[in-house]
């Protein structure tokens, strides 16, 4: 389950740079969409260590809240994208 959560994490990141340097908002799109499912995974493992007893309730360091956070983050540029909003880049 540490190695799933790990994976989600790091594909995450690597799919928001992937976004960043997208060549179309329909590529932005999509990349987009992938970092907005491996935020929510991680959230979902997190959950799980959780439920499994293999951390304790509120020992995951905020990380849940973190991932729940990052997923509201990226949900908004994703509806922008969408709707035919303007893509603004990312802070360096």
């Amino acid at each position: 389950m540490g190695l799933q959560l790990l994976r989600a994490a790091t594909s995450a990141g690597s799919n928001y740079r992937a976004a960043c340097h997208a060549r179309s908002r329909r590529e932005f799109i999509a990349k987009l969409r992938l970092v907005l499912e491996e935020a929510d995974e991680c959230d979902y493992w997190l959950r799980i260590l959780e439920r499994g007893k293999i951390i304790g309730e509120g020992q995951d360091g905020g990380l849940r809240r973190e991932a729940q956070e990052l997923c509201a983050i990226f949900a908004a540029p994703l509806r922008t994208a969408r709707t035919g909003g303007e893509r603004r880049e990312p802070p360096r």
